[in-house]
């Protein structure tokens, strides 16, 4: 491990960056999340927000199955805002911006972790989240989490210094303020409170008044930031229901669920192995570092309870925040077991060198099958050829058409037409069915107007039924 006190670490951020670039494809697949954030930074662009929020409340309710919420946190869009405005849909720009997000998520947990680790072994942990092939993959996702992550992580960075500074005022409204964007981004930051409570209820029982009362300045603005925010722009949810469907064995399921996902940081087979091994030194390192990093080991515990108790399981995105701690807890953790046993000195090199051969492995087919040198290749999605046809048909649509597609929010914004979901068109009240992805019913008694290799149109509202209009071979 001592060879790694030779590497730079700004080595490692460029060896990742590369990784990000071999690793990317063309287009972006069918989730329909992705295009939820990007309408929403188109609609604060073009200054349509209304409109927006009236097409998904539109879509949430005429569809046959849910799709989403009709609105998102606009944490996430607002960052978009800018790009969008100089750059439009592409789709370049924004994997590069996730790209950023990621090495800035890893040298957040990098000065976080440092000065409590062996350089070595800080190393080792920073490289093992930035070299990961399923994070360094899904910076071709245009989604949440890894905006999250950094700002998460960084929470934790104005927190400290927030500490230090005596409970500073300045650093108190920057962490309110901060943990504020980190809800709007996702609903889960608000848990960044906790220790911010703890440290206020801490000192109002010690009589400590002034220092409890400078405790409580990050969450005033908090609530300041969210009042605002609430008067500024609407937001909507639909899963204020889905506690009814919590059952006893909910937390058994899904942390047998998360345990069998958390493999996939690694891979889908021998990563899962790696992962149960590391269990028990990262929660040892967690343990032994709970006196100097409390804040981040309640936050992680906070953030680990609720999705056991959620009733819907998330996927492997949804722990992402979670892994730039896991991994230097980890190592953290391995280095103590080293200390309390000498046996044990020799388990963090051999952890290493498994991992370093695992993740060559997974490299040497991941590059040739995604990487823009090797493989110029668009996924299947809506920039796929067949599917720009398609968008291309839909634009000469009236304006005010509804559109039947099994991406609403995919087609809302390539095709800028009101969109719901309808699996039958003989329930469907929308003037264009789409058949094609997940949808393989066809209207009967009726010939498509559009037509190409992957989609056929059906026009339901239409005086010349039966006559096809456009068919591209």
């Amino acid at each position: 491990m001592r060879i790694l006190d030779r590497v730079p670490v700004w080595s490692l951020f460029a060896a990742a960056l590369i990784l990000c670039i071999l690793v990317s494809y063309g287009g972006h697949d069918w989730g329909g999340d992705f295009a939820a954030y990007l309408g929403q930074a188109r609609a604060l662009v073009e200054g349509n927000v209304a409109h927006y929020t009236q097409n998904q409340l539109y879509c949430a309710t005429h569809s046959d199955f849910p799709v989403g919420p009709a609105v998102y946190g606009w944490g996430f869009p607002l960052i978009l805002v800018p790009f969008y405005a100089l750059f439009g849909l592409k789709l370049i720009v924004y994997k590069g911006l996730m790209i950023l997000f990621l090495l800035g998520s890893g040298l957040a947990a990098y000065l976080l972790f440092r000065p409590s680790i062996r350089s070595s072994s800080a190393r080792f942990a920073l490289a093992l989240f930035l070299f990961s092939p399923a994070l360094t993959a899904f910076t071709n996702q245009i989604l949440s989490d890894l905006p999250f992550t950094f700002f998460f992580l960084t929470a934790f960075l104005i927190m400290k210094s927030w500490q230090s500074e005596g409970f500073a005022w300045k650093w108190g409204l920057l962490l309110g303020a901060w943990i504020f964007w980190c809800t709007w981004i996702r609903p889960n930051g608000i848990l960044l409170l906790a220790p911010v409570i703890m440290w206020a209820c801490a000192d109002c029982l010690r009589r400590r008044w002034r220092q409890g009362f400078m405790a409580l300045l990050p969450i005033a603005a908090f609530f300041l930031c969210l009042a605002i925010a609430h008067f500024a722009l609407p937001s909507y949810r639909t899963d204020s229901g889905i506690w009814n469907s919590y059952q006893a064995s909910t937390i058994w399921r899904n942390l047998l669920f998360y345990l069998h996902e958390g493999g996939e940081f690694y891979s889908r087979d021998v990563g899962r192995v790696l992962f149960w091994l590391s269990l028990a030194p990262f929660l040892y390192g967690m343990a032994a570092d709970l006196q100097k990093r409390w804040p981040i080991a309640l936050v992680f515990s906070l953030t680990s309870l609720l999705y056991l108790a959620w009733p819907a399981t998330q996927g492997i995105r949804f722990l992402y925040p979670l892994f730039p701690i896991y991994c230097f807890y980890t190592v953290m953790g391995f280095e103590r077991l080293a200390h309390w046993h000498r046996s044990l000195r020799w388990a963090l090199p051999v952890f290493a060198l498994v991992v370093t051969v695992h993740f060559t492995s997974l490299y040497v087919h991941l590059i040739p099958k995604n990487g823009p040198l090797l493989n110029k290749r668009v996924i299947e999605g809506p920039y796929a050829p067949a599917s720009q046809e398609l968008w291309k048909f839909i634009d000469g649509t009236e304006t005010d058409a509804v559109v039947s597609f099994f991406k609403p929010r995919v087609l809302y914004l390539y095709g800028r037409r009101r969109a719901v979901y309808n699996a039958s068109p003989r329930r469907s009240e929308a003037e264009f069915f789409v058949v094609g992805g997940e949808i393989t019913r066809r209207p009967q008694g009726h010939q498509p107007v559009f037509e190409n290799g992957c989609f056929s149109v059906y026009e339901l509202r239409s005086e010349l039924q039966g006559e096809p209009v456009e068919k591209i071979p």
